[in-house]
């Protein structure tokens, strides 16, 4: 039994003495002069880092050195490399800025972008600002219901805040009307006056009931199905009540 524990205990012991063998005695610098113009006596490195060193000395607390600013020989004994760190640092920078400018490339990208929509928006809006204007306003009663449109006499007619403008009595207009087929055509009933708008359209082929052909001026109204009014408001809105 007491063989057994002595063995034990001299196992345990040559486990340790291997260990502490294996284990490198710390650097010790007598002196360690730094480029910064620092200067550490009796220095024992704790603990090394790719950057750096970890050092107590004479001097007092233990002192975080980076390698690239110690001596040569000393940074060579950490495995520090100044080139290799510097093409690192080099390519570090180039890498940031790559980075900053993508993300400004990016931010060009989105500001072009809100400026073409913005730009887009005043065209459409000037565009739609133009057809308003050229918008024709009618008072007149209606000649005759077609399938797709009115023909109109006595007409008065003009544009947005000018004075009404009289047309002949015997002149005839047509009128488009492509809410026709929603409103249907007994909305409108010959010798009814009604309040009108639309923009020029060329002419039109008017057949009289004597079957005699006329070129009248025509004039379009756009009526989008998305934006209906109720019959109602419909009302309202040609009628001018």
């Amino acid at each position: 039994m007491k063989a057994k524990l002595l063995l034990l205990v001299l196992v345990r012991a040559f486990g340790t003495l291997a260990s502490l063998a294996a284990e490198p005695a710390p650097a010790r610098f007598e002196s360690l002069k730094t480029t910064d113009g620092k200067e550490y006596r009796d220095v024992v490195v704790l603990r090394a880092l790719p950057l750096s060193i970890e050092v107590k000395h004479a001097g007092g607390e233990a002192t975080m050195i980076p390698l690239r600013l110690c001596p040569p020989e000393v940074q060579t004994a950490f495995g520090y490399d100044p080139a290799a760190q510097a093409h690192a640092k080099a390519e570090g920078a180039r890498a940031a800025i790559n980075v900053q400018r993508k993300q400004v490339s990016r931010e060009r990208a989105r500001q072009m972008g809100r400026q073409m929509e913005a730009q887009k928006k005043a065209q459409e809006k000037a565009a739609e600002d133009a057809k308003e204007a050229d918008k024709i306003y009618f008072l007149a009663e209606v000649a005759e219901v077609l399938e797709k449109g009115v023909v109109l006499k006595e007409v008065e007619y003009a544009k947005a805040g000018e004075k009404p403008v009289a047309m002949d009595p015997e002149a005839l207009i047509y009128l488009e009307c492509q809410y026709m087929g929603e409103l249907g055509r007994p909305y409108y009933k010959r010798g009814e006056v009604h309040r009108l708008s639309g923009w020029p359209n060329g002419q039109f082929t008017y057949t009289n009931k004597k079957k005699a052909q006329s070129f009248i001026p025509a004039y379009v109204w756009h009526w989008s199905p998305e934006h209906r009014a109720t019959m109602a408001e419909v009302d309202r809105q040609m009628r001018g009540r």
